[in-house]
């Protein structure tokens, strides 16, 4: 994985963790308004956890590897912000699961992707009381 490429995914991740705070702003559920703080840090640490872990192996980044080329989608919920870092780990996972030397960092993405899926699972109760109060 390109170093390049590894700082797009962690421009992402900040994304969707910003995003989980502008919905912790502004829902209106008490449930949904601290797990939004949950998931953010959730993606923090994971981010945080992922860049030191990579540049340790990679090398150290520049700033220009940190320009992102793509324009952010406007994410509405957390279900949505948890899909997308899924999407964003299965494809880490899947540029460096061959090689040994990157173990410790799928081990990484598995302990976040098991995090993120059940605060993904928490998410969903908002949609059912609110089915249901309608």
């Amino acid at each position: 994985m390109e170093r390049s490429d590894i700082c797009g995914c962690i421009m992402r991740l900040y994304f969707y963790a910003d995003a989980t705070k502008v919905m912790h702003y502004t829902t209106e559920s008490i449930h949904q308004h601290k797990l939004c703080d949950e998931v953010r840090e959730t993606i923090l640490d994971f981010t945080d956890d992922l860049a030191e872990k990579m540049f340790g192996i990679i090398g150290k980044p520049a700033l220009e590897d940190f320009a992102p080329e793509y324009q952010f989608e406007r994410l509405t919920t957390i279900d949505e912000v948890c899909d997308k870092c899924l999407y964003l780990a299965d494809g880490i996972r899947e540029a460096i699961e061959s090689d040994n030397v990157y173990s410790g960092i799928v081990s990484l993405i598995d302990d976040f992707k098991g995090k993120i899926s059940q605060e993904k699972f928490l998410a969903t109760f908002d949609r059912h009381v609110n089915f249901q109060i309608n």
